[in-house]
């Protein structure tokens, strides 16, 4: 081949680029920061050029069709298929033939590993290689503006950016013209909407004319190109494909080109280049939505920000050019649109007219004017509708009817505009919804909030003007006083919306569904001015419908423990108690209940002759009143106990009151909203606030008719009916809403059900000593008329809801969903609640007491009456709620895939769905083996068939089985959770998968031996996985090669590996969970958002996991981890890898391996980087992967270990591992080179969670993370003990070379050699390789910083033993039970409370104290076990390589170095014999060791007149140790040294020797 540099080729590497920048954006450190910058000007060409392609060229055609393709500007000679296959690709991607030619090259092996046809594979990669660059851009432009990032690293990313922004010759195109860097991503964009067309209209851009290309100087005929049809060749899948990663990047452009504009002033031919696009966009166009946030922007006053460049404010002439712009309206193709950008403008010109005075007198604008615009902006246009139902579309509620679906399309470019014969205008926006990607959202959110917040602090008089003429216009059309009004008066125009209320609705879209205390400042400016914008809307509103909309704003400023406190008592201080309520101002508590306490006797007097109903515009008003209730009782405990206890409201008794009347079905939905909230168990709920008030609202739904329309006549009646019959009053209502097909009440009364289910939070479970939930449901519900319990409402829930919502029909399409994810909470929150550890400890107390049974049947009687009882049961029975579990995994991952926005509620019945499952998975082991068989065994008969135990009667259970085996009677829902294993960016549902897929592949097993036998006797019920079956299932499925590929790529997605104390679940051992706090920070329990960063919820770690544990000898086989592994295609030798030569073969073959080689792709960061082809970037900071990622690295080291331990795999991966990496030999050789350094990736002391310090004999200290060192020490020790079996192999196989050439790293290479041996055995100290020295870099103990300045002295806890809380780690070391131990002195303290020992706070704070010091150093003792026993395996694993030496691989040696090297390793040996004297595990591994090395010699035919010396040295250390050595060592070490006495047979110290020994055996050995 010969290098032509000159050539065009397609260039690749932006996926390392990017995960480069993602990794170094999170540094401090300025070697990092200058080496980010290097790497970006390295690239900077690539940036520049963006997404431009060299153009085809005839010149190259022809070379390529006469057999000659340059592949990074490298010449080869490829077959005809190859050159066929790159002229189709470069007619359909439209590019340069040798760019084509390279990419077919390297779409090669993408096409392998996703077992795909080369020419899909590679238009993919194109397309994925282009968005990663995008990406690049786009992750730079964001942490600029990131205040989390370090300085540093943020100047040097605004300098290459900035380099690019001052740079006016940027190419547009191969010899096109040049420009700025925003008018080449316009530029940019413009092509890739005429792309799109052309795909659209031709199926592919070869097919069409070559205008497409910027260049007319390399323009060429469709006959010289020979253009070929394509549009047949290619699917219709990928030309789909095609259009929609070209829309992606379109919008990419746009997201990148909005972060500039954000960060830097716009010169002024861009800035009216992306003022025109605005101005000539209409609603049909998909950019819309993302040029106007460009404009807005680029004409942000900058007020708390800083842009970069010339500041716009001093060019007039560009002003004055906008300003004329903005202002000729008949341009602009939507008004209102037009009316936002002049709000923009007029932030603008206020601020610039303070930065650049000149500008009131060069252009005559003035502040006066920057109103009138303002003014005019705000009345025309309906310019605040626009941006709420718009802009924030996505704020609003999820779904909308069908008839409003009709009236609206979404953004398609190519949509005709006609609906209904009619021509849509593409200007009015009630006819539209912007499609504006998840990720932008936040950027709308953020522009608009940013305008309304200017507005509400420079224009509150233009705002005013505004209500005045509203009010003055509705006053004139005459007022209506409407007759029994409990809130306000006049009426307006109820629906037809005025600015005004358009402004406030808009205010409670952006606040809604923002950041928790995100209304903050409201309240805070409330309280400090007289004049804050709260005041003047309680002084100013008077309108119904901005009223109605004020409530809706003040319950979205409301969000947050912060803000609820501030707006309850600010509505408190309008309350009037005396004499009446009804006399508290408009905006209070008073005013609201009091309209509750007159409404309710009129609604109780209507008859159905003369129904009662609100004045119009009362009721609506009543709702949103509701729900600012809502939403400050939800955050604020003071108010929620104030007002719920309140005597004046009887907020209890009016709610219930109203729910009772005949409402409407919206209003009662509210209602019940509102009680949620008072029950519910976070924000205001905690401290059992919520809790209380859901045991009084259990009895109120039990006893009182909140879900029922009673009927006057029919009360006495209705009195006398059970609660069941009251519950068929919910489904009444449930028949009336599925006539009107809008399941509002529905789904506000499930919600009131699962807020009254409460779960532990992790915060309780901490700070209760992980003690079991008390229960928020009444043990005594209906006691007296029915089962006791929750259970008929669960069942209601499950058979006349969940079952039944296939059968209905929706107004609103996304309601199905909606009402699917609040049953499955219901469900969720039944089974999370559900906790066996009472059961558990019954049993304990059992066996101590046999008279503790009714204790027992107590407990058995609190969890048959528990809802998550009727769930489990019903689950593992296989009943109809399984079958519909698995229908909504099916449904919703469908759902979602095929779903441009899928509804939020999709992915979150998915993500309960699988809660469920895998909860019940963690249950049904203890529920069906011990739960069920202790309720029959403590229950009597009855001659009905039914049982009972003690007050309760229930009827006979059905048989039970494990969720598996009910899966293998639905498999494709099985099929369907390992592709869930990769399901983009939805976390959670990757992790759930993963750990439900781990469960199913463990082995049925019964659990007989963790109970007592003979009090559960006939334990019949297996409980399990479903072992080998899994594997089959999957292996068989047409999808398998997308469930491995799908497992490969989660190992190929790049993240941190993050422990934090708030990951304790992943080690509680040897996390401190005191320190949690992120944790023991919420206290208000807010959900917090999966973060798969964490150690406990990382998909990788958890794949591993399920990898491991379906990999160990006694693993049957099939199973799960041969078949994600492939397994079964390794090839055994190399004439199978040269005869399997059909393409298709091996690409089939490749594609059943992808998820092996990335396992292999991560092990070979631990590598010399110098020595790897295709690495792109080469640094002396670089980091192995063990320094990097420990943990995941131990594990991947430990699964090559069990695989190649593993006698049905060892064979096949180990020749492999030969041939493909050279495995064995790189990764020892990398080992060697670094085993006197254990923290390299140490170099943060502040992100550690374990921190300690190594102590070397010599007294230095190195700081370092013990569970980064335990990794380390473990994945040495998983590395050595591979090597051990691979120089086994090697003996069994006679391979020599191979044997030879690893003996040579481990011992040395003569031939490398200029030492004598001589010189080397006198060298003690110093052995000859890093190997042999192995020993001396585990010489050091642990230093732990919980206990560096901390002293443990026991008071209140003085009887605590730790040796009665022992537990084994997943490492396999004996540690200290932290939970177990932690449970015990909460206990305890408990226990002391009520003795009277804790009376004081200063008792209670000393007791606290006493139980951290405690716990600290039981952790601390903990770390020191992990690193000795991490210790302990290395050396172990050390001694097994030796062993195998000597054992099977020194007949490969010559004698002579045979010889030496015995010699130093006994040496070696015996002196770690006096190291090591108190250590009695590592002293038996040398003693035996020592024992082959004598054996070993005794059977060599001349031993080496040196090695007599050195053997005598031996034996005399040997007998001067014996005396000091365990009982359990001497044997060893005797039998040792007879060896050596017999070595030595012609030695005249033979006597001597033989004499000593006898004593010895007398002195020392047992008799």
């Amino acid at each position: 081949m010969t290098a032509v540099d000159t050539k065009p080729t397609w260039s690749h590497g932006a996926r390392n680029l990017h995960d480069f920048i993602c990794k170094t954006r999170l540094s401090s450190s300025e070697n990092d920061a200058d080496l980010l910058l290097q790497l970006l000007e390295d690239n900077k060409q690539r940036f520049r050029t963006l997404l431009d392609d060299a153009p085809k060229n005839t010149e190259h055609r022809r070379a390529l069709q006469a057999g000659n393709a340059y592949i990074d500007r490298a010449l080869y000679k490829p077959n005809e298929e190859f050159i066929k296959e790159t002229l189709l690709l470069s007619d359909e991607l439209d590019i340069n033939e040798h760019v084509a030619a390279t990419l077919l090259y390297h779409g090669q092996a993408e096409s392998n590993r996703v077992n795909s046809e080369r020419i899909y594979a590679c238009i993919e990669l194109y397309h994925t290689e282009r968005g990663y660059l995008l990406a690049c851009l786009e992750i730079i432009l964001k942490s600029i503006s990131d205040a989390s990032l370090d300085d540093q690293i943020k100047e040097r990313l605004l300098q290459f950016i900035d380099d690019i922004m001052t740079d006016d010759a940027i190419p547009f195109g191969e010899n096109g013209p040049t420009g700025t860097f925003p008018s080449k991503l316009l530029q940019t964009a413009k092509k890739l909407n005429t792309m799109i067309k052309s795909l659209n209209k031709n199926d592919s851009l070869g097919a069409s004319a070559t205008t497409t290309t910027t260049t007319t100087s390399t323009t060429i005929g469709s006959q010289q190109l020979q253009t070929m049809p394509t549009s047949s060749q290619l699917d219709i899948k990928i030309t789909a494909m095609r259009i929609d990663k070209l829309k992606d990047e379109r919008i990419y452009l746009m997201q990148i080109l909005y972060h500039l504009a954000l960060l830097f002033w716009l010169k002024g031919d861009d800035l009216l280049t992306i003022l025109g696009y605005v101005e000539k966009s209409n609603l049909s166009t998909l950019t819309t939505p993302y040029l106007s946030m460009i404009l807005m922007a680029a004409l942000s006053p900058t007020i708390d920000i800083h842009k970069n460049g010339k500041d716009m404010a001093l060019d007039t002439d560009l002003v004055q050019k906008c300003h004329d712009k903005i202002q000729q309206k008949e341009q602009w193709k939507v008004p209102a649109l037009r009316s936002m950008i002049t709000l923009q403008w007029v932030s603008f010109l206020m601020t610039a007219l303070q930065r650049n005075p000149d500008l009131e007198s060069k252009l005559a604008i003035n502040e006066l004017k920057c109103k009138e615009l303002a003014s005019d902006s705000m009345s025309s246009s309906r310019v605040f509708g626009f941006m709420n139902d718009y802009l924030l579309r996505f704020q609003q509620q999820d779904g909308q009817s069908v008839e409003e679906q009709d009236k609206k399309n979404y953004v398609t470019e190519d949509n005709a505009m006609v609906l209904d014969g009619l021509t849509v205008d593409p200007g009015d926006y009630t006819k539209f919804h912007a499609d504006i990607k998840p990720d932008f959202q936040e950027v709308v959110v953020y522009e608009i909030k940013e305008l309304t917040t200017f507005i509400i602090k420079h224009l509150t008089d233009v705002l005013r003007d505004l209500n005045y003429q509203q009010e003055d216009k509705v006053y004139q059309m005459g007022t209506v006083v409407t007759k029994g009004a409990a809130i306000v008066g006049p009426e307006d125009e109820l629906y037809n919306k005025q600015d005004p209320e358009l402004f406030f609705t808009l205010l409670a879209s952006i606040y809604r569904h923002g950041k928790i205390n995100q209304g903050l400042w409201f309240w805070i400016q409330n309280d400090s001015m007289e004049n804050s914008f709260v005041k003047w809307v309680i002084d100013n509103i008077k309108l119904v419908g901005t009223m109605r909309a004020c409530f809706e704003f003040f319950g979205a400023i409301s969000c947050g423990d912060l803000c609820a406190p501030h707006a309850f008592r600010f509505f408190e201080l309008g309350t009037v108690r005396t004499p009446s309520i009804a006399n508290s101002q408009l905006f209070s508590w008073g005013k609201l209940f009091a309209a509750i306490h007159f409404y309710v006797p009129l609604l109780r007097q209507a008859t159905e002759a003369c129904p009662a109903e609100f004045p119009p515009g009362e009721e609506d008003l009543l709702k949103t009143f509701l729900y600012l209730l809502k939403q400050v009782v939800q955050y604020s405990g003071e108010a929620r106990v104030a007002l719920w206890n309140d005597p004046v409201y009887r907020v209890r008794d009016s709610l219930t009151e109203l729910a009772n009347s005949s409402i409407s079905a919206s209003l009662r939905a509210s209602l019940c909203d509102v009680m949620a909230a008072f029950c519910s168990p976070w924000g205001g709920g905690i401290n059992d606030v919520g809790r209380n008030i859901s045991l009084q609202i259990w009895h109120i739904i039990e006893h009182g008719n909140v879900f029922i329309i009673k009927q006057q006549k029919q009360k006495q009646q209705q009195q006398q009916q059970s609660s069941m019959n009251q519950l068929s009053g919910f489904l009444k209502e449930l028949s009336l809403e599925r006539e009107a097909r809008s399941y509002t009440e529905t789904l506000s009364a499930l919600n009131l059900l699962v807020n009254l289910i409460h779960t532990q939070s992790k915060r309780d479970e901490l700070q209760s000593g992980f003690s079991p939930l008390v229960s928020s449901i009444p043990m005594d519900l209906g006691k007296e008329t029915r089962f006791p319990g929750a259970q008929p409402y669960i069942s209601t829930v499950i058979d006349d809801v969940l079952l039944v919502l296939d059968d209905q029909r929706y107004k609103v399409p996304n309601e199905k969903w909606a009402l699917t994810e609040m049953c499955l909470k219901i469900l969720e929150n039944s089974v999370f609640s559900f906790d066996l550890s009472q059961l558990l400890e019954s049993h304990v107390a059992w066996q101590q007491s046999p008279t503790y049974k009714s204790e027992v049947d107590r407990v058995l009687c609190y969890y048959i009456t528990h809802p998550g009882f009727e769930v489990i049961m019903r689950i593992l029975s296989g009943a109809t709620l399984i079958g519909e579990l698995f229908k909504i995994i099916e449904r919703g991952r469908k759902a979602i895939i095929n779903s441009r926005t899928p509804s939020k509620s999709i992915p979150s019945s998915l993500v309960r769905c699988l809660r469920i499952l895998f909860r019940v998975m963690q249950l049904q082991d203890a529920f069906g083996n011990l739960l069920v068989p202790d309720v029959l065994r403590s229950s009597t008969r009855l001659p009905s068939g039914n049982y009972k135990l003690d007050d309760l009667t229930f009827a006979p259970w059905p048989s039970l089985a494990p969720v598996g085996n009910h899966m293998l009677c639905s498999k494709s829902v099985i099929v369907q959770l390992a592709e869930l294993v990769d399901f983009g960016d939805y976390e959670e549902i990757c992790y759930l998968s993963s750990k439900i897929l781990h469960g199913l592949s463990m082995e049925p097993s019964t659990s007989r031996e963790q109970y007592d036998v003979s009090r559960v006797a006939g334990i019949s019920h297996v409980y399990g996985g479903l072992g080998s079956q899994l594997a089959e299932l999957l292996a068989m499925s047409d999808h398998s090669y997308d469930i491995i590929r799908g497992i490969s790529e989660r190992f190929g997605i790049e993240q941190p590996e993050r422990t934090t104390y708030d990951d304790y679940d992943f080690d509680i051992n040897n996390i401190p969970f005191w320190m949690a706090t992120q944790i023991l920070n919420n206290k208000y329990r807010y959900e917090n958002d999966f973060d798969q960063q964490f150690m406990t919820s990382s998909v990788r770690v958890a794949i591993l996991d399920m990898l491991l544990d379906n990999a160990p000898n006694d693993k049957p086989s099939p199973n799960l981890t041969e078949f994600l592994l492939g397994i079964e295609a390794l090839t055994p030798t190399r004439t199978s890898l040269l005869e399997n030569n059909d393409r298709h073969h091996t690409q089939a073959r490749g594609a059943k391996l992808i998820c092996l080689h990335a396992i292999l792709d991560m092990l070979r960061a631990n590598l010399n980087v110098s020595s790897l082809e295709q690495v792109e970037y080469q640094d002396q900071s670089f980091l192995p992967l063990t320094a990097t990622h420990p943990v995941l690295a131990e594990k991947c080291y430990q699964l090559i270990y069990r695989l190649c331990a593993r006698k049905s795999t060892s064979f096949k991966l180990m020749q492999y591992l030969r041939l493909r990496d050279d495995y064995f030999y790189n990764q020892l050789e990398a080992m060697l080179s670094t085993l006197s350094v254990y923290t390299l990736g140490n170099n943060h002391q502040n992100t550690f969670t374990t921190p300690g310090a190594m102590v070397f004999t010599d007294g230095s200290k190195v700081t370092c993370d013990m569970i980064h060192l335990r990794s380390e020490l473990h994945q040495r020790a998983w590395r050595l003990k591979t090597i051990a079996i691979e120089l086994h192999v090697l003996f069994d196989t006679k391979s020599k070379t191979d044997a030879t050439r690893l003996l040579n790293l481990l011992y040395g290479d003569d031939d490398n050699n200029t030492t004598t041996d001589q010189q080397r055995l006198a060298s003690v100290e110093e052995p000859f390789t890093s190997f042999m020295d192995l020993p001396t870099t585990l010489d050091f103990t642990w230093e732990d910083d919980l206990i560096k300045k901390n002293t443990l002295a026991l008071h209140y806890f003085d009887r605590f033993d730790a040796k009665l809380f022992q537990t084994t780690s997943v490492t396999g070391c004996k540690v200290n039970d932290i939970r177990s131990i932690y449970g015990y002195l909460r206990r305890q303290q408990r226990n002391l409370q009520q003795a009277g020992t804790l009376m004081m706070d200063t008792d209670n704070w000393a007791a606290e104290k006493e139980m951290g010091d405690l716990l600290r150093h039981v952790m601390a003792d903990n770390h020191a076990r992990e690193i000795q026993h991490g210790q302990h395996h290395c050396f172990d694993a050390w001694l097994q390589v030796i062993q195998i030496t000597v054992i099977d691989n020194f007949d490969f040696l010559p004698p002579t170095k045979r010889e030496r090297i015995l010699g130093v390793l006994m040496i070696k040996l015996v002196s770690l014999l006096t190291k090591y004297k108190q250590d009695e595990k590592l002293l038996m591994g040398v003693a035996h060791t020592l024992l082959l090395f004598m054996q070993r010699l005794h059977h060599e035919d001349h031993p080496a007149t040196l090695i007599h010396q050195q053997l005598y040295g031996v034996f005399e250390n040997l007998v001067r140790l014996m005396p000091s050595m365990p009982k359990q060592v001497r044997p060893i070490l005797y039998a040792a040294m007879v060896h050596l006495v017999q070595t030595l047979r012609g030695s005249t110290l033979r006597l001597d020797m033989l004499q000593q020994l006898a004593k010895l055996r007398a002195d020392t050995l047992p008799q």
